[in-house]
């Protein structure tokens, strides 16, 4: 393939490397794919022809652009949308203006900066795949640049083609001569090295000490839009993403995970119910309460554990790794009985005023308020135990004063539904076994179905009295009123339920499709219970099995990983990775400074980073410099192979080369600057084939003895003087006569 082609298919899949992570990302809206997808494929038939010309035009579409990126991030406040959206139109004025070395270069370094953005608004595993992709492309680019720069500069200093330099930069482009330097395996050996410096600089990443982000680090991804977690809820919400396998979370644990499944995982709790949407109707005198640190592990109080666990109780931890989600409250999904919840980070290292903070409100939910912008992440510790029958039957009398909302039924609730609840629960003595008798009932009377098609006005009476089916909100909402219709204190719960277990990474993939909804019952003295009335066919969602199920594990196990390692890869995980290194060696991960120490020595770095920053700058320029006058000096030519060549015979070869310059110009060939002996041939070539032909003889010698270390033959010596004599008697045409190389 022709140099100047390879080189510009290369920079088109560079630019398409660091356009598809934007678009990938999802966070820019279908307008940017619309807008740049069909302007990238569009420039490369017209990227060499009219449009490539129309500077003028270009500036002035750039300057609108420059207008309106500014006017739109100051209406919206999200300067980095439209400082990428700005970006990406000045890669594409360039993709239609590529003509000489400095528009690819411009070229080249508006792609990394949409890499970097890349990087902030893409943190998924296809970036990880992407960057390495951009990394060998990247190589490749850099020295098909400065091969390019070369040419140019080659071209610009022969007369020949000093007016047009980029038509004799695209001749020398089209040699086959450079094809043939170009091969599968310099492009081999240069992707090795480019894989071996990206090797080196991930051992960077890892020992370097971890910065903010600043700017960029601000930008909050959009994330999933996930029904049932707003302060209202309406009826029906959940059926809509039964169908979806988007994973929302990943929990690891130290006990196994597989042998939790299926997890229950407590998200937000609803205690008013309209007869259309749930909504949270928490007195004011009742706001959220900030938990408090205790010192084991650093973990916030959510609830006092009991000194001896029940018979059969299990105590364990669930390490949660959040996908960014749209949801109206931000709260911490853990099992029913909560005991404790932290930062997954250690924050030893961290900034107190940083931290994240934890809630909890009049319902038990737990809410977190963190300066962070990535995903949640954090551990949370649970109990679980089995109910103790005897100890409910025996619950205390309820409190109409302190858990009366939990008893609010609508004004307009259908007289049906409560005289249903009380034949339900007729035979019943104790509200333990009216809450039994009541998920008993649902269980066994009604149909789970996502169709909907409830009625507007009152899709609950619908549900129990009408068609008979519905999801898992429809039985939920059922037990709360049918239990309040009696006198049970409930309440209606969003969660999720399931899970996958990974057996690659060993973890719990939970799914949009997991988003459940159940109910709590309050037994004064005992406290809340889990009722869940919907069918097992509506609870649980089974995972997908087969071959491509089977590739998804090992693909999401790797996003994990990417997650972990790359993307929360932070000051307390870098300490924590040296402590690992400690421990593997047999070492004590306690050698390390203690929290006062460490973060002593974190506030001079950052204090001195100023000065390293500018130090390096300095050593940068001085590098430059010396490499810049280094590069200027005259070439010294040594031959380093066998020493075949005496001086006598250089000294020979150099005299008859001279002389051969001399005919040159003896035949009216004027001789400019300095002058290759193949650029030289090359012209007596356009001017007599036969004087070239005497000429290539001096030369070839030439070359072999100076370049090469060849000993210089008598033979050889009479056939380069017979040469020249013959090269002074060719006639040349008298037109070409005076004409300048």
């Amino acid at each position: 393939m022709r140099f100047d082609r390879l080189s510009r298919l290369i920079t088109y899949l560079l630019v398409a490397t660091s356009l598809g992570i934007l678009i990938l990302s999802g966070e820019l809206g279908a307008a940017f794919t619309l807008i740049f997808g069909p302007l990238f494929l569009i420039s490369i038939p017209v990227s060499k022809r009219g449009l490539a010309r129309g500077v003028a035009l270009w500036n002035t579409i750039l300057v609108l652009g420059l207008i309106a990126a500014g006017a739109f991030g100051a209406l919206t406040g999200d300067w980095l949308r439209y400082a990428i959206y700005f970006a990406s139109l000045m890669v594409t004025a360039k993709l239609f203006q590529q003509r000489n070395s400095g528009d690819f270069f411009q070229l080249y370094v508006l792609s990394f900066l949409q890499l970097v953005a890349g990087a902030v608004i893409n943190p998924s595993l296809s970036f990880a795949v992407a960057f390495l992709a951009y990394v060998v492309l990247l190589t490749w680019a850099l020295l098909f640049l400065q091969l390019r720069r070369n040419l140019e500069s080659i071209a610009a200093a022969d007369p020949l083609t000093a007016a047009q330099p980029e038509r004799g930069a695209e001749a020398l482009m089209a040699s086959p001569r450079l094809s043939r330097l170009v091969t599968p395996r310099f492009l081999g050996v240069t992707s090795a090295l480019a894989l071996g410096l990206f090797t080196v600089s991930i051992l960077v990443f890892l020992l370097f000490p971890r910065l903010g982000l600043g700017f960029f680090g601000s930008h909050r991804q959009s994330g999933q839009s996930v029904s049932g977690f707003d302060e209202q809820v309406e009826l029906g919400g959940f059926g809509n993403i039964k169908s979806d396998e988007t994973i929302v979370m990943r929990i690891e644990s130290d006990t196994s995970v597989q042998s939790l499944l299926p997890l229950r995982l407590r998200g937000i709790a609803f205690d008013r119910y309209d007869g259309n949407t749930w909504s949270k109707a928490i007195p004011k005198q009742d706001a959220p309460r900030e938990l408090v640190r205790i010192a084991e592990g650093n973990f916030f109080q959510v609830r006092r554990e009991p000194r001896t666990l029940p018979e059969g109780a299990l105590r364990f931890d669930l390490r949660v790794y959040m996908e960014p989600l749209r949801t109206g409250v931000k709260t911490i999904f853990g099992e029913h009985r909560v005991a404790a919840v932290r930062d997954l980070a250690d924050e030893t290292y961290t900034d107190y005023r940083r931290r994240t903070k934890y809630r909890r409100d009049a319902n038990d939910d737990i809410l977190y308020e963190s300066t962070s912008s990535s995903p949640a992440r954090y551990i949370v510790r649970s109990i679980r135990y089995r109910r103790d029958a005897t100890s409910l039957r025996a619950a205390g009398t309820v409190d109409r004063d302190e858990h009366g909302r939990y008893l609010q039924l609508p004004g307009n609730l259908d007289p049906r539904i409560r005289a249903l609840a009380v034949e339900i629960t007729k035979d019943e003595a104790t509200s333990f076994d009216k809450a039994g008798a009541i998920e008993r009932y649902l269980l066994a009377n009604y149909v789970y179905s996502l169709e909907g098609g409830h009625d507007d006005l009152d899709p609950l009476a619908d549900f129990l009295f009408g068609i008979r089916k519905g999801h898992c909100e429809y039985f939920s909402t059922a037990f709360v009123i049918l239990a309040r219709s009696v006198g049970i204190p409930a309440r209606s719960v969003g969660g999720f339920y399931g899970g996958v277990y990974n057996n690659v990474g060993d973890y719990v993939a939970m799914r949009q499709a997991d988003a459940h909804s159940w109910a709590e019952a309050l037994f004064p003295g005992e406290g809340w219970e889990v009722y869940d009335p919907t069918p097992p066919s509506g609870s649980l969602v089974e995972d997908e099995g087969g071959f491509f199920a089977a590739i998804g594990s090992y693909i999401d196990s790797m996003q994990l990983a990417w997650y972990k390692w790359v993307i929360r890869y932070d000051l307390d995980g870098q300490i924590e990775f040296f402590k690992s290194i400690g421990r593997a060696l047999g070492g004590s991960p306690d050698m390390l400074p203690n929290r006062r120490t460490m973060r002593a020595y974190w506030k001079q770095f950052k204090e001195a980073l100023p000065l390293i920053v500018s130090s390096a700058a300095v050593v940068v320029l001085i590098a430059i410099i010396v490499v810049r006058r280094w590069r200027r000096r005259p070439p010294v030519l040594t031959w380093s192979g066998p020493a075949s060549a005496s001086k006598a015979d250089l000294r020979a070869a150099r005299r008859l080369y001279a002389r051969l310059e001399k005919a040159a110009r003896g035949r009216g060939v004027a001789l400019e600057g300095a002058v290759t002996p193949g650029r030289l041939v090359t012209h007596l070539r356009g001017l007599s084939p036969y004087a070239a032909e005497q000429a290539d003889v001096v030369v070839t010698l030439y070359e072999r003895v100076i370049f090469g270390g060849s000993a210089l033959a008598p033979e050889d010596r009479r056939q380069a003087e017979g040469a020249l004599l013959r090269l002074k008697k060719t006639p040349m045409p008298a037109i070409e006569r005076s004409t300048a190389i």
